[in-house]
């Protein structure tokens, strides 16, 4: 139903390349969105704070039939769902968000959509939970990669499960296992899930490893991956 009351309509047939950025909305009617994307793709959804006065106010925001966008930095509270995704949205991407005291879900994301969940985002005190999916699983590119490694006299064999969609995934290495790491490789390709890390004879290395994908000419980065 896209004729509901609404603070802000982006967007509506192929809108591309747009910056929503830095709006305070305040809905105060039942029923009624903070936000719709409507057929809006390769944009950027930041910094915007967004809440509800009323109780049964519907979305903080509402993405509808629109991909490949960038949410970042937003403060969303108090409606029925933070941010819902759907009729087809693909490849959004979520970082740094901050969204709280919605009465069902922090993100609802509907059968035949998708959106990756990436570092950094807050999500609390949502009465139902913070994620309701409806599909089978959660998309594998969404979430962090799981590490192991073969170590060796003068060099280190790490291996990790693909993250679906992301572009490449970074490797950090430190002497110690809860400090001190850092870059010592990138390596590209969503498939690639292997690294041999060379060192001196005998010394002893601890490994995490972290997807990255490009979106909108920036890179989101995933959760770390357990350490090795």
């Amino acid at each position: 139903d896209y004729s509901k009351n609404v603070g802000l309509k982006a967007g509506n047939y192929s809108v591309k390349g747009i910056s929503v950025y830095k709006n305070t909305i305040t809905v105060n009617s039942e029923e009624s969105d903070g936000m719709i994307l409507y057929y809006v793709s390769d944009s950027s959804i930041t910094n915007n704070k967004i809440e509800s006065s009323v109780t049964s106010a519907a979305y903080g925001i509402s993405v509808q039939r629109s991909s490949r966008n960038t949410f970042g930095s937003n403060r969303i509270s108090a409606f029925v769902n933070g941010i819902d995704f759907i009729d087809k949205s693909k490849g959004n991407a979520l970082t740094q968000n901050t969204i709280k005291n919605n009465t069902a879900f922090g993100v609802e994301i509907d059968k035949g959509s998708n959106a990756a969940i990436y570092w950094g985002n807050t999500l609390k005190s949502n009465r139902k939970g913070k994620y309701k999916i409806k599909k089978k699983k959660y998309p594998a590119y969404a979430y962090d990669t799981k590490l192991k490694a073969k170590k060796h006299k003068k060099k280190d064999t790490l291996k990790w499960n693909a993250a679906g969609k992301g572009s490449g995934y970074m490797i950090y290495r430190s002497t110690k296992k809860n400090s001190g790491y850092k870059l010592v490789a990138t390596v590209k390709g969503k498939d690639t899930t292997r690294y041999t890390a060379k060192h001196k004879s005998g010394k002893k290395y601890y490994y995490k490893v972290q997807v990255y994908k490009s979106a909108n000419k920036s890179l989101i980065y995933g959760k770390y991956s357990n350490v090795a």
